[in-house]
């Protein structure tokens, strides 16, 4: 009969939405790629043919895959989030919404939060590794690296000596990657820092890290090359410094000979002029009458950089010099006193004694000053010489001319007149006489001839002779003739007449007073 409809019933079958799952980092730096791994089902199998739409939550169009894209990506989805947020916040949040759909109104949505980062630009930073004080670095940096979409608005570089340069974006340009620095000072580490600054903020692009090396400074010294012992002695210092006033200087002189060591800053040196006076006080004892010094300079620039100069110099003993003192004429046979004053000596030199050469062939050796006395014997100009001996030597330290004269005949005697007296009666008589120019230190010779043979001779220290004879017989005259002779050969000669009377002969007659005659 055929086929034929037994009866119907109308349902619905439900539509399932499809299961979806997403999973991914929670974090991600601008520019990077992010991977987000999407795994999807369906009840439906193939019959349901699925597609996704993907809002990465960074204002990028939206991207719809099937599901066969899908699986040729093995379910990982790659984006790259082009820039955080601008601001001084370096890290955006963002929501990333997936959304499968079955193609019969069924769909499902997942999301997955992440932040964001922002990434600091970069740059290579280059350079020497040293420069010296005062020389010009040169620093390059090269092109600036920035993963993110920021405009940069302005560079600084930090030099690392407390300077810092600040550039536009032109200068930064005009520049093109070549940037020079002169470092004042050295003894340094210094750690260059360069820096730019975009809307997210200021980023250090790169460093450099470096040596500023200290330069020694540079010194000259110059003198005279002797010198007198105990005289200023000036020697002429010039110091300089790469680093200028950065690095102050400081000097220190050993004059060579124990003196302690004298130390001047750059303002002292400055307000001598440059010039520096020592007194070397003696050369070295000894014959050898020039000691040789060396003098050593060395400047300091603070920063354990040094110099050292020297300067040979020979001090020279000097000679010393003596006041003497005394009359400028002298009398032949009488004392001449010369005075030996104050010696004067630069160095520090000990007098151990003085010889005095008279000028007349004699010289005598004295252990101190003051006044000592000769008696010239003979007349004529004489040149008094002075020898000093000291630790040095024997030096003629002072001279004195002097005229000696012969004495004026000045000796003068009166014996007294002529006298009377009786045999065998004394002849007692005081003869005094003068000299004027004579001392008498020597004395006078005499002679008294009495004039009956009897001659008395002797000397006499004193002007005046004692005359004391017997006459033992009479009648008789006689001639009394007195002599002297002085210290320099002067002689003079006076007489007087004694007579002497004959004394009567007498005896001692006795008896008595009255006699009987015929008795």
């Amino acid at each position: 009969d055929g086929t034929f409809v037994l009866g119907s019933k109308a349902i619905t079958v439900n539509n399932l939405a499809p299961t979806l799952s997403v999973s991914g980092n929670a974090s991600s730096n601008e520019g990077a790629t992010y991977t987000l791994a999407i795994s999807a089902g369906d009840a439906a199998g193939a019959a349901d043919p699925l597609s996704y739409s993907i809002d990465w939550g960074d204002g990028s169009p939206a991207q719809v895959l099937s599901a066969a894209q899908l699986q040729a990506l093995g379910g990982n989805v790659t984006h790259v989030f082009a820039d955080d947020e601008d601001g001084l916040v370096n890290s955006t949040p963002r929501t990333v919404s997936v959304t499968v759909s079955d193609g019969d109104g069924g769909s499902t949505t997942r999301t997955q939060a992440l932040n964001v980062l922002n990434v600091a630009p970069t740059a290579v930073v280059s350079g020497a590794d040293a420069v010296d004080e005062a020389g010009t670095y040169v620093l390059t940096v090269g092109a600036v690296s920035d993963p993110g979409a920021d405009t940069r608005d302005g560079y600084s570089i930090e030099w690392g000596d407390g300077q810092t340069s600040s550039f536009t974006v032109a200068q930064w340009a005009a520049a093109n990657g070549s940037f020079s620095h002169t470092y004042a000072d050295g003894g340094a580490t210094p750690t260059i820092t360069v820096r730019a600054t975009d809307e997210d903020g200021t980023f250090v692009l790169g460093s450099k890290a470096i040596t500023v090396n200290n330069l020694a400074p540079t010194l000259t010294v110059s003198g005279a090359a002797s010198t007198d012992e105990g005289a200023g002695y000036v020697l002429a210092i010039s110091g300089s410094d790469a680093a200028g006033a950065a690095d102050p200087l400081s000097y220190s002189i050993d004059w060579g000979d124990g003196s302690a060591v004298q130390v001047l800053t750059a303002a002292q040196l400055q307000a001598l002029g440059g010039n520096v006076t020592h007194v070397f006080a003696d050369d070295q004892d000894g014959p050898v009458n020039s000691t040789a010094r060396s003098i050593s300079v060395t400047v300091s620039d603070g920063d354990g950089g040094s110099t050292t100069r020297t300067q040979a110099v020979s001090v020279l003993n000097v000679a010393p010099t003596i006041a003497l003192a005394g009359a400028a004429t002298a009398t032949v046979g009488q004392g001449y006193t010369l005075e030996l004053g104050a010696v004067s000596d630069p160095g520090q030199d000990t007098v151990a004694s003085y010889t005095i050469d008279w000028g007349d062939g004699t010289s005598e050796v004295v252990a101190a000053a003051g006044p000592v006395s000769h008696v010239y014997q003979g007349s004529g100009a004489r040149n008094i010489q002075v020898t000093v001996t000291d630790e040095d030597g024997s030096f003629l330290a002072g001279s004195l001319a002097v005229q000696v004269s012969a004495p004026t005949a000045t000796l003068s005697l009166e014996a007294g007149g002529d006298a009377s007296l009786n045999e065998g009666q004394a002849l007692v008589r005081t003869v005094n006489f003068s000299d004027g120019n004579d001392s008498g230190a020597d004395g006078w010779a005499y002679t008294i001839d009495y004039g009956d043979g009897t001659v008395a001779q002797g000397r006499t220290p004193t002007q005046s002779l004692a005359l004391d004879h017997v006459y033992a017989d009479g009648s008789a005259q006689y001639l009394v003739t007195v002599t002297l002779t002085d210290a320099v050969g002067e002689t003079v000669s006076d007489s007087f007449s004694v007579d002497v009377a004959n004394v009567a002969p007498t005896a001692a007659v006795t008896g008595a007073d009255a006699v009987d005659e015929g008795g």
